[in-house]
Formats: structure tokens, sequence, C-alpha cells
């Protein structure tokens, strides 16, 4: 398969989890949303395994890394500074307050991911 049906097959497979998943939210059934990205994921893999064109090289690689530091850096700094400010505005406004310390943990919880995928990757080595 060419890259370019394959993005076509991908858009297209997109487009049904998306409508299946707003449906099944809509509808309030829980159990469909995580089936059907399951089976979209699967399906995903499927068909990019059947791709002969290079679809990615080292340098696609190298700018999705910069990429995702530089998002990282911002989310994490971003998040971290609005969180701590609805903490700190809690008496003002108590209806923001579990959102702030959502999201200082979540941003807490980012940081525990990288450090362990860091040394992770520093003790074997990128491969």
């Amino acid at each position: 398969m060419k890259e370019k049906q394959f993005e076509r097959y991908r858009r297209m497979l997109t487009a049904v989890v998306g409508m299946v998943v707003a449906g099944s939210v809509v509808a309030g059934i829980w159990q469909v949303p995580i089936i059907t990205v399951a089976f979209g994921l699967v399906a995903m893999f499927m068909l990019r395994s059947r791709v002969t064109d290079v679809i990615e090289d080292e340098r696609v690689h190298r700018i999705g890394e910069k990429a995702a530091r530089k998002a990282f850096s911002i989310f994490g700094l971003g998040g971290a500074l609005v969180g701590g400010v609805l903490i700190a505005l809690r008496d003002a406004y108590p209806q923001f307050e579990l959102v702030g310390y959502t999201l200082t943990a979540s941003i807490c919880v980012l940081l525990v991911l990288y450090m362990i995928f860091y040394w992770h990757y520093n003790r074997k080595g990128i491969k």
C-alpha cells in the first residue's frame, strides 16, 4: 500500500472512531468508546504495517522529539502556574479549587513519568 492510500484509510478510520465515540458519550455508554479506540489502534497498526513507502525517517523523529520537549515544557510550566493560581484563589473562587488540584496533580504525574522514561532510556541507551 502506498503512503497516500494509507493516509486516506487513516483519515476514514479516525472519522469513524470519532463518530462512534461521540455517539457513545452522548448516549452515556462508557464501554463502547474503550472498545472502539482499542479496535481503531489495532486497525491503525495493521494498516501501517502494510505500507511499502517510507513514512518516517530520522529527521521526522528528531523534529517530533524537539516538538514534544517544547510542548512538555510549555504545558508543564503553564499548568503548574494556572493550577497554583487556582489553588491560591480558593477563597474567592471555591468552585475552581478542585480544578487547580487536578491540574497540579496531573503535572506531577507527567513529571514522574518523564523522570521514569528518562532514567530508563538513559540507562538502556537510545535505540
